[in-house]
């Protein structure tokens, strides 16, 4: 059976929403599809739910206020990895498409308080994701710490994204000094530039690949997918909030051998926008403040999100006494969240024993 109707709901956020919502009976579970104001979602609750909930963040790609959120069969299989274990599934494509690091934190959060208003929560409510989403993962748990047990953050990056900022940013001024003109226009041009135009600047300086790749930590053949990130990331956010949050004016940059010389008195400074930068401060939200358990879980080769980053995060937790609930285990695999429904369910499963036992997982490779 499938009902169509329109509900006014009136939100803590003080404004009336109006929510297009479809409910689907199938095999027992319930199936609700609707938009929260632009942000399409999708909530899935197996017949024999347990009271749990685990919200769903996806990463930068897709997504947006057209997604019909229709399932692949790796996310047919990811959700039943969910259901299967009696927890209800959530999910949003966000009001945009993309990157929509600034949108998905608040609009994760409405999902989740909806939920709870319309089904109830009374059992463990958890969080995970892939890429942004394991970003949105780590800054939701200590944002809204009362209303999760933990979290589960997969191929992300876990320090706030200003660091992140930052390192695209070293990223793309030493790339545009070595191979591009160095112009600045992969950085604070409009247009973004392709993939192929990118290797273009690379075969023209083949003999520096090398170096280059070493610098990076990536294959000499990752240096194009690194940098088209980086570049995507940095005008993703300038576009968003009107200019640069982050600059390299005090870098002193190395790991050139006999070029780093000629490249601190000659690669283009950046300095960034006080606006912006005060802006986005608003979003630094990944400080180590952990009350709940999180099991992080990562490739050993990530060209794009290195796993060596988030031992950053580590320093927060670190200051804040937090080490005890955080723990890292590992997937063998090359590329960026190459992390099998398998290796997904086995993780999960060691986060609910943490969160039921207090046994903290020991750090080891998921197989």
């Amino acid at each position: 059976m499938k009902i169509t109707l329109f509900i006014p709901i009136n939100y803590y956020l003080n404004f009336l929403l109006i929510l297009f919502l479809s409910y689907t009976q199938l095999k027992g579970q319930t199936v609700e599809t609707g938009k929260i104001g632009n942000a399409p979602f999708k909530i899935i609750i197996p017949k024999d739910w347990n009271n749990g909930l685990i919200m769903y963040v996806r990463g930068a790609g897709g997504g947006g206020p057209s997604d019909d959120l229709v399932e692949d069969e790796y996310k047919r299989k990811f959700n039943n990895t969910i259901t299967s274990r009696g927890f209800a599934v959530a999910y949003s494509a966000f009001s945009k498409k993309d990157n929509a690091y600034t949108e998905a934190l608040e609009e994760t959060e409405s999902l989740r308080s909806y939920f709870e208003n319309k089904y109830g929560i009374t059992g463990r409510t958890i969080i995970t994701g892939h890429s942004m989403g394991g970003m949105i993962s780590i800054a939701t748990i200590e944002k809204y710490k009362d209303k999760y047990d933990g979290a589960l953050p997969m191929c992300g990056f876990l320090p706030s994204p200003n660091v992140l900022l930052k390192i695209c940013l070293d990223r793309l001024v030493t790339f545009d000094y070595f191979f591009g003109p160095n112009d600045g226009k992969i950085i604070t041009g409009k247009e973004i530039i392709s993939d192929e135009e990118i290797k273009r600047l690379i075969s023209r300086n083949k003999s520096f690949t090398k170096i280059y790749s070493e610098y990076l930590k990536v294959k000499k053949e990752d240096i194009s997918t690194v940098i088209g990130f980086s570049q995507s990331v940095i005008k993703g956010f300038t576009d968003k909030l009107g200019g640069l949050a982050m600059g390299n004016l005090y870098t002193i940059y190395g790991g050139f051998d006999m070029y780093n010389k000629k490249l601190n008195q000659n690669v283009r400074r950046y300095v960034p926008n006080e606006k912006v930068r005060n802006l986005f401060s608003d979003y630094r939200n990944s400080i180590g403040e952990l009350s709940d358990p999180v099991l992080n879980i990562l490739t050993t080769y990530d060209p794009i999100l290195p796993a060596s980053h988030n031992e950053i995060y580590k320093y927060f937790l670190e200051k804040e006494g937090a080490l005890n609930l955080f723990a890292q285990q590992y997937v063998d695999s090359d590329g960026h969240c190459n992390i099998s429904n398998d290796q997904f369910a086995s993780a999960l499963d060691n986060l609910l024993n943490w969160i039921e036992t207090g046994n903290r997982p020991h750090f080891k490779q998921i197989k």
